[in-house]
């Protein structure tokens, strides 16, 4: 979003928090929030009725890719640095 607010007219957006983490390091000193405009919100996966196994699968490897690393791995990739935003998040969902 930050090249349309900065190559067009426009001068506001609405954006999700882990993009705005990542605009402000890449845009550093370029780019204002005037937020947040919410409360916080949790997201969740969500599944139908129908679907039990699909949903257990889900779990499971949810589980499995928390247990050996690859989830940390894979939130520093996408969003790094966003823990140390939402550190009450993080500690909450450790793997012990």
């Amino acid at each position: 979003m930050v090249p349309t607010l900065r190559d067009t007219d426009v001068d506001y957006t609405l954006l999700d928090v882990p993009d705005v983490i990542l605009d402000l390091q890449k845009w550093a000193g370029r780019i204002k929030v005037i937020g947040p405009i919410s409360e916080a919100q949790d997201l969740a996966a969500a599944f139908p009725k129908s679907a039990p196994k699909l949903r257990d699968a889900f779990n499971d490897y949810l589980r499995q890719i928390r247990a050996d690393g690859r989830y940390d791995a894979l939130v520093q990739k996408y969003y790094p640095g966003i823990d140390s935003w939402f550190p009450e998040f993080f500690a909450r969902h450790k793997v012990n």
